[in-house]
């Protein structure tokens, strides 16, 4: 009887020293704790102005350029060079060869014009940035919304480019 019961005894506590071990294992996984004042209002780099918006979205995307974690000091982030001319008016970047999307696609100087231009044509909390060290950003971003006004105000008619010939606007 004594022995059934020692026995019993072994077994439960190899049980639980195997629970206690899987449990262990399980929280010592890579993980993330992330604190912040409030909730997340957006994802989009063009509309983000809170600042627990932009800390999430450092975490996020990686720019021309990124902080060092442990420096604190700006680094190449895609870019792998960046070329300044003498008098450090023209900034040239050369994207990382391996510089990629999360969908595995290649990052390109198209993708940041696209985004330089969004946040000209969509102005955003910071829009002003482009347009203080952008020659030519401030003019684009007048001219493109004195043409929206335009279209806006029936003035100009509404034009629509397909990609193919198309019967009808909406098509199902």
């Amino acid at each position: 009887m004594k022995r059934s019961i020692l026995l019993i005894g072994l077994l439960a506590l190899a049980i639980s020293g195997g629970l206690s071990a899987l449990v262990f294992a399980q929280n010592n996984k890579s993980e993330i704790s992330y604190i912040d004042r409030g909730d997340i209002g957006t994802l989009d780099p063009n509309r983000m102005s809170w600042a627990q918006d932009i800390r999430v979205g450092q975490a996020l995307y990686e720019g021309l350029y990124t902080i060092d974690p442990v420096t604190f000091q700006p680094i190449l982030g895609t870019a792998d060079k960046a070329d300044v001319s003498q008098d450090k008016r023209i900034w040239t970047f050369h994207i990382r060869d391996n510089a990629k999307w999360s969908n595995g696609d290649p990052v390109t100087t198209a993708d940041y014009v696209f985004a330089w231009r969004r946040m000209l044509e969509e102005p955003g909390d910071y829009t002003y940035l482009l347009d203080q060290y952008i020659v030519g950003a401030k003019e684009y971003e007048d001219a493109f919304a004195d043409y929206l006004a335009k279209r806006a105000s029936g003035r100009l008619p509404l034009c629509l480019w397909h990609g193919r010939p198309q019967s009808c606007f909406v098509c199902y």
